[in-house]
């Protein structure tokens, strides 16, 4: 069985990890895998919601689409170090 969180417990302009997803509140509520398709890169549920209500990966700055996933801006210039690297 997969956690869950209820939605209106997720505040607007957040996003948290359930399960495999990246799950957040725009305005509308949405969820989209939560790995980040980049090498040996980790989850991006601990984004943010930017301007134009896109998910910013947390690592790399790249913005998604949240209707469909699908990467919007490409990785920024300076990357943060995960801890466990």
């Amino acid at each position: 069985m997969s956690p869950s969180v209820p939605a209106g417990s997720i505040p607007e302009g957040t996003v948290t990890g359930v399960g495999e997803y990246a799950v957040g509140n725009n305005g509308e509520y949405f969820a989209v895998g939560s790995q980040v398709p980049a090498p040996a890169c980790r989850p991006r549920a601990g984004g943010s919601i930017d301007g134009d209500g896109c998910l910013v990966c947390p690592w790399h700055g790249s913005k998604y689409d949240v209707t469909n996933g699908q990467m919007v801006r490409a990785q920024a210039s300076v990357a943060k170090i995960p801890p466990w690297a």
